[in-house]
């Protein structure tokens, strides 16, 4: 198959976007960006002018440095995760509320989890959960209830020996192991870990639903272990309902609309 025309440029260009986003609204510099990426300073020069032409980029006059711009924000918000993301946040609201633990809403993508709508807990010692933070999904509840909605045989071919390297935390999990804990999320309708994504750290998720009754992203808890262990079932059988919920504005046939937090 013949290689796609321009792909390298538009990953070299990719390249130079994860940098900006990374800088968390930082001005990026020709000079910084080049040093990152090795990459010689004229030809990140002339990328970053076309990308501010066609305002995926805006290039501040003080500093000189470049941004996210215009366009690349027009575009996200008519993405398919910010639909969900504002589908999701009253019923963040209500769960970080009820629980006083970190909510947040994640979409798995290959072999990683990202957040895209967190709502953080009131205490003090709180797991910080950034919008667009990502982290190894074969250890999280998250990928497990969203597998949970795909046919059985995906989850066991799904935990390649490159994921279970990447999460130390599923400590030597086999294939099989992990289509049964899948399995059981499937019949529970949501995913508990303990100490697999983190040591201490405990979640609970529920499948986020789409038109089509597969999931879209899943909606879950992430709080220190010794605070939360006992209210994990509990927790875990309200973000179900919660996520069935969202499922239901999503308009997923296989949501139900339930008072919020009903006991």
């Amino acid at each position: 198959m013949a290689a796609r025309k321009n792909a390298a440029g538009l990953s070299r260009d990719l390249e130079l976007l994860d940098h900006i986003v990374a800088a968390d609204g930082a001005p990026s510099s020709v000079s910084e960006l080049a040093a990152r990426t090795g990459r010689d300073k004229s030809q990140i020069s002339r990328a970053l002018s076309t990308l501010a032409d066609a305002g995926i980029l805006y290039r501040d006059a003080t500093s000189r440095g470049y941004v996210i711009g215009w366009r690349m924000h027009t575009i996200a918000a008519q993405s398919l995760e910010a639909h969900i993301a504002a589908a999701s946040r009253p019923y963040l609201r209500q769960l970080a509320s009820a629980y006083g633990e970190t909510a947040e809403v994640v979409v798995l993508r290959a072999d990683e989890t990202i957040i895209i709508a967190s709502e953080a807990s009131r205490h003090a010692l709180a797991l910080y959960a950034r919008v667009g933070a990502a982290g190894p999904a074969a250890s999280s509840s998250t990928c497990r209830a969203i597998l949970a909605t795909e046919p059985p045989e995906l989850a066991a071919a799904w935990l390649t020996p490159e994921r279970v390297a990447e999460a130390p935390g599923l400590r030597g999990t086999t294939p099989a192991k992990f289509a049964a804990e899948v399995a059981r999320a499937r019949e529970a309708g949501y995913s508990i870990v303990i100490d697999e994504f983190e040591e201490g750290v405990v979640g609970c998720s529920a499948p986020i639903r789409g038109p089509s009754g597969v999931a879209v992203a899943a909606l879950g808890i992430t709080a220190p272990k010794f605070r939360f262990e006992d209210s994990l079932i509990d927790a875990a059988r309200t973000v179900r309902r919660l996520a069935t919920q969202i499922s239901s504005d999503l308009g997923s046939a296989a949501g139900k609309r339930t008072p919020l937090l009903n006991p």
